[in-house]
C-alpha cells in the first residue's frame, strides 16, 4: 500500500507544444507505469492534441468549464464534478473553454499515445459552438 499526499514532490510540468495548444500544467501526484496520475491545470483556451490510452482515462473536474470531444464527433462540455471514463484506443481531445481555467485529476492506465494532430483554433472554435451553455 502507498499513501500519496497530493504529489509526488516532482516539479510540475510544462507540457510542450508538441502536445498541447496553450499552457497546461501537470503536477504528479503518481507517475509509477503503468499508471499515471496527475492534478492538471489548463489556462483559458488551452487544449491537447489529440491522442489514445492503451488501457483507460479517468478525468475528474474540479473547477472551471471544460471540454471533451471524441474522434466519432461527440463533444461534451465538462463542469465541476463531472467524471469521464476513455476507454482503450479511443482518440479524443480535452481542455478549458475559451474564458475559463479548468482544473482536474487524470488518472491514465498504460501507455499514452500522442497523435501528430493539434486542435487548432477553427476546430476548438466549432466544438465549442456545437456544445450549448447548459448541454451535456
Amino acid at each position: 500500500m502507498k499513501i500519496v499526499r497530493g504529489r509526488t514532490g516532482d516539479a510540475v510540468r510544462l507540457a510542450g507544444p508538441d502536445q498541447v495548444t496553450g499552457v497546461l500544467r501537470m503536477d504528479p501526484v503518481i507517475d509509477e507505469a503503468p499508471v499515471r496520475a496527475f492534478n492538471v491545470a489548463f489556462e483559458p483556451g488551452g487544449r491537447n492534441h489529440w491522442h489514445r490510452h492503451e488501457v483507460a482515462q479517468i478525468i475528474v473536474m474540479g473547477t472551471g468549464e471544460g471540454i471533451i470531444a471524441d474522434g466519432t464527433g461527440h463533444i461534451h462540455r465538462l463542469l465541476p464534478g463531472d467524471v469521464v471514463h476513455v476507454g482503450a484506443g479511443e482518440e479524443h481531445w480535452h481542455g478549458a473553454s475559451p474564458d475559463s481555467f479548468v482544473t482536474y485529476f487524470v488518472l491514465s492506465v498504460g501507455s499514452t499515445e500522442m497523435l501528430d494532430r493539434p486542435v487548432g483554433d477553427a476546430e476548438y472554435t466549432a466544438a465549442w459552438a456545437q456544445v450549448a451553455p447548459d448541454a451535456s
